[in-house]
């Protein structure tokens, strides 16, 4: 009687073409702080947009910025991140105690 070779490697399915697709991206809401110049910008830019004739919301003028910026050179995109100031994250303390010490007040009245 023969007996079968075990290979090495366990079974292991060869990824189908459609495995293989991009999955359908998933929206996540944004809900970030935005310095008022570029808060002003998006609104100058959904402004033109409607000049042109063609609408757009925040959300497509946002993503034609990515694709904008995925388009460049390093040397351009370094550039422009060199072009903006960071921002801090988080929240600012005095805000966190202040929301602190008005809980207690309204815990106590």
């Amino acid at each position: 009687m023969a007996t079968r070779k075990s290979s090495s490697k366990s079974k292991q399915k060869t990824p189908k073409a459609a495995e293989l697709k991009p999955k359908a991206s998933v929206l996540r809401p944004s809900k970030t702080e935005k310095p008022l110049n570029e808060y002003l910008a998006l609104s100058d830019l959904k402004l033109r947009s409607i000049r042109m004739g063609r609408p757009a919301k925040k959300s497509e003028v946002l993503r034609a910025g990515i694709a904008a910026l995925s388009k460049m050179s390093d040397a351009e995109f370094f550039e422009a991140l060199d072009a903006i100031p960071s921002l801090k994250t988080g929240r600012p303390k005095e805000a966190k105690k202040a929301t602190v010490e008005k809980t207690s007040v309204s815990k106590k009245n």
